[in-house]
């Protein structure tokens, strides 16, 4: 009789563990940190771009978007959830960069933290 009980607490223990769901990381949204909308893709999977960066771009609706170029992205940070939203709308949080990075033709926005939009 004990060991039914035993048995069926540690399943109990064990579903309940197994079902405990993982939280993403809250946004970093600091004073240095910028957050913007768009549709992430992985290199080399976006037309018309260089193919060695990740790309985030402008929302097809965005009425803003009138010569608005996919802007690269460095997702080096949050690989694995960008890996899991490529293609698809996210919300992303970036550093905001500094004004010689800005001046830089070869400048990459680096981002702190991306979720499902």
């Amino acid at each position: 009789m004990r060991s039914w009980r035993l048995c069926l607490a540690l399943a109990l223990m064990a579903c309940a563990a197994g079902c405990y769901a993982k939280t993403p990381p809250k946004p970093d949204i600091s004073g240095d940190s910028l957050g913007f909308k768009g549709v992430l893709h992985s290199p080399g999977t976006l037309a018309g771009v260089p193919g060695e960066h990740w790309y985030v771009e402008p929302l097809p609706e965005d009425k803003h978007r009138a010569g608005r170029k996919p802007l690269p992205v460095d997702v080096s940070g949050v690989l694995d959830q960008a890996k899991a939203l490529d293609g698809r709308r996210v919300k992303m949080y970036t550093r905001i960069p500094k004004q010689k990075e800005l001046q830089s033709d070869q400048h990459v926005l680096y981002v702190t933290s991306l979720q499902a939009e």
